[in-house]
């Protein structure tokens, strides 16, 4: 099992993680699990790596709620298909502008969804890694227009990340890769509706002219997608705001199509 600590940083081996957090009035309850379903088998000895892949998967999820409005869930909980190769999540979030001026109503849901490849030793003839991804998902955002006259106002945004890497497990870092990112916001819109729907993809090429592996190391490939939404209100007025991020229905995903190393 690898838990991903911290975006793009060091990688390590643990369990499920529950944290409870209390700041002031602010609870948040982020719920955090890594599971693993790693093929019996040993990784395949081929240059091309394609479904049904051989490794463990990357689930995670926290889901954030404050105020007296507050409401946010998954449609669909992070999940990822071994043999098929793709990751599914959908989250949504809405508030309204309730309670005592001074403070806000927020809600907002992260999903985490990926794959680690089963562990290969290194070699020295190895010059390139090559990684293949696929990405589509569509947003929906509302949120009460801000007044022109000023002061506070509602907000929905949302943010999709992608990352492919190779990763050299002897030394837990990163060897090369690639990444990707979209975000979207209501702020600026007059209507107060943002929506939109992307089909991002990526191929990552690792190069080193003198090897891009060390022999007697281990090492493996990592696919990872983040989906998150938010929805924001100040307290204390009569506005609201809701986002909807849909990776998981209507032919909407993220695909791990292949992996190479030469």
């Amino acid at each position: 099992m690898r838990v991903l600590d911290g975006k793009g940083g060091s990688r390590n081996r643990s369990g499920a993680r529950l944290a409870v957090a209390t700041i002031g009035p602010l609870l948040v309850v982020a719920f955090l699990l890594i599971t693993s379903e790693a093929a019996a088998q040993a990784l395949p000895t081929v240059p091309l790596h394609t479904a049904p892949l051989t490794g463990t998967k990357i689930l995670g999820q926290t889901i954030l709620t404050f105020g007296c409005s507050a409401v946010a869930a998954f449609s669909t909980p992070p999940t990822f298909n071994l043999t098929t190769g793709v990751g599914k999540v959908s989250g949504h979030s809405s508030v309204a502008g309730c309670g005592l001026p001074g403070a806000s109503d927020n809600g907002s849901t992260t999903g985490i969804v990926g794959f680690d490849s089963q562990p290969f030793p290194g070699s020295a003839t190895y010059t390139k890694a090559t990684l293949k991804y696929a990405l589509s998902f569509v947003f929906n955002l509302t949120a009460t227009p801000a007044s022109p006259a000023g002061g506070p106002f509602a907000w929905a945004s949302y943010k999709v990340e992608t990352d492919a890497y190779l990763v050299d497990e002897s030394t837990l870092t990163i060897v090369g890769g690639c990444g990707g990112g979209n975000f979207n916001s209501t702020n600026g819109s007059a209507s107060g509706m943002v929506s939109g729907h992307l089909t991002p993809s990526a191929t990552c090429d690792v190069f080193d002219a003198s090897g891009i592996t060390v022999p007697g190391q281990q090492y493996y490939v990592e696919f990872i997608a983040y989906a998150s939404e938010w929805s924001y209100a100040p307290s204390g007025t009569t506005t609201m705001a809701n986002a909807r991020l849909n990776m998981a229905t209507g032919g909407h995903d993220f695909v791990v199509k292949s992996w190479s190393i030469t």
